[in-house]
């Protein structure tokens, strides 16, 4: 990502504000002067001369990574005219049905909203020579004359990227500093004449070996890693690499990248673009990515997060923001195992999550883990499931929470076992409707309930309708 700095230009030019529909919500939060900072554009289109495009990117609820795409020209002339773009309707709330088509239903009581695009954020894509990509919140605008004293544009409370944004503020509040990394799991498959994944193995495949990293997924690995550890800027000391380490996971044709730990923010806008590189790069090479939490392997998304008091860890904090996590757990499920297939890899037994919550018992398979992983999947916002880790965390640290154990192994309550449960869980926990806001928490589980049903209708949790519908998304 493009790195942040504090440094303000003399001259301002207004943001570029792209028309989304998006439901109309009382103003709250002004927009920061930091997000209305444009010139890191200006740095970042001198050092990179050879940009024509550049993609305006925003994640909706269901995951969907939506983009316009603008050219530099036109990018510019539209900065100095000020004039707005226009975008399609329902940014956050569209749904594609069993036959692609969108339904939007639930954009008809919403109104025009601007995007705000994070310019902080900007980057290259390394799959598309000349284009770049900008993270987006989505925004809105006062609807009253304007006044002195009174700010124009304001955060949308129901943006997913503004919702993680206030989760860290608040934990900044209570002197959290929060870093977060993740562990990518992906299949590598043949592509069929169609163009849908193939679950046919590559060749031999053992798990953790070398004969598993080289062969004709070598090359490929080879070429992610070099996307991923590229800078924009040599420089800039703080740029680094974006990954640690990857190797082959434990099931066939399974891989798994962990990625460095970065601020919250930071580190989700690393893993959408991490999913885009992967990606991209196996299409490349006429091979199939896929993130699929079931096939042809059980694939999720391991989410790391360390609490740091300046240069150390922080372990005044950590028992209590670990026991909100576990408090909260069940709620936190309707976001990080967001569709019906997601439970299935909860089922006892299961080598792959666990059914309990975990007080202080070790078992990287658990869902969470003093000092280890909670576990989502590809399925997942994963704006939303972050921020609702941290709300959840940083509850635990203002109300003094204290881990319970149960008997030896730290086991406390038994997890949801589908995604009505966890959607009644949500419904019901104030943390997180107080956090997250409970118009989005209300807008969110209404969405995701319309698409489980679309799901159903496309095929069962295992047919193959239902998976490639899925892999056009994950």
């Amino acid at each position: 990502m493009f790195p942040k700095d504090s440094h303000r230009s003399d001259h301002s030019f207004e943001t570029i504000i792209l028309s989304v529909n998006i439901m109309s919500l009382p103003a709250y939060t002004p927009v920061d002067a930091y997000d209305l900072d444009d010139e890191p554009l200006s740095r970042f289109l001198e050092w990179n001369p050879g940009v024509h495009s550049i993609r305006f990117q925003w994640l909706d609820y269901s995951n969907m990574l939506r983009c316009q795409v603008y050219t530099r020209r036109a990018v510019a002339r539209l900065l100095n005219s000020k004039v707005g773009f226009s975008v399609q309707e329902g940014s956050l709330t569209m749904l594609e049905d069993e036959d692609g088509k969108p339904s939007l239903n639930l954009a008809e009581a919403m109104c025009q909203s601007p995007l705000i695009p994070d310019w902080h954020s900007l980057g290259l894509c390394p799959w598309a020579k000349g284009h770049a990509f900008v993270q987006c919140y989505l925004g809105k605008n006062n609807p009253e004359p304007q006044r002195k004293g009174i700010e124009k544009l304001y955060y949308e409370e129901m943006c997913p990227r503004f919702a993680l944004r206030s989760a860290i503020l608040e934990a900044d509040s209570h002197d959290l500093e929060i870093e977060v990394g993740f562990g990518i799991q992906f299949c590598v498959t043949k592509r069929s004449k169609k163009g849908s994944s193939s679950t046919h193995p590559l060749g031999p495949y053992s798990p953790f070996t070398v004969d598993a990293l080289e062969g004709r997924v070598g090359p490929v690995m080879g070429e992610i890693m070099e996307c991923l550890t590229d800078v924009e800027n040599e420089d800039d000391e703080e740029i680094d690499a974006r990954v640690l380490t990857y190797y082959a996971g434990g099931q066939r044709d399974q891989y798994e990248i962990i990625t460095r730990p970065l601020s919250p923010l930071e580190a989700v806008d690393g893993l959408i673009f991490t999913r885009q590189v992967i990606r991209n790069v196996c299409k490349k090479h006429s091979l199939v990515a896929t993130f699929h939490p079931l096939v042809p392997a059980t694939n999720g998304t391991h989410v790391n997060i360390s609490l740091h008091d300046g240069k150390h860890l922080d372990t005044v904090h950590e028992e209590s923001f670990l026991a909100g996590m576990i408090e909260n757990l069940s709620a936190t499920l309707a976001f990080t195992l967001p569709l019906p297939l997601s439970y299935h890899r909860t089922v006892a037994g299961q080598n792959v999550f666990g059914q309990f919550q975990l007080g202080r018992f070790q078992n990287k398979r658990m869902p969470t883990q003093k000092k280890g992983p909670a576990l989502m999947d590809a399925c997942a916002n994963a704006y939303l499931a972050v921020a609702a880790m941290i709300v959840s965390g940083t509850a635990g640290v203002r109300d003094k929470r204290k881990l319970k154990d149960r008997k030896v192994l730290g086991i406390a309550h038994e997890l949801p076992t589908c995604l009505e449960e966890a959607h009644s869980s949500l419904r019901e926990n104030k943390v997180l409707k107080d956090g997250l806001g409970s118009r989005l928490v209300e807008r969110y589980l209404q969405l995701m309930a319309d698409f489980a049903d679309t799901l159903e209708k496309v095929g069962d949790v295992d047919s193959v309708a239902q998976r490639d519908f899925l892999s056009t998304r994950l």
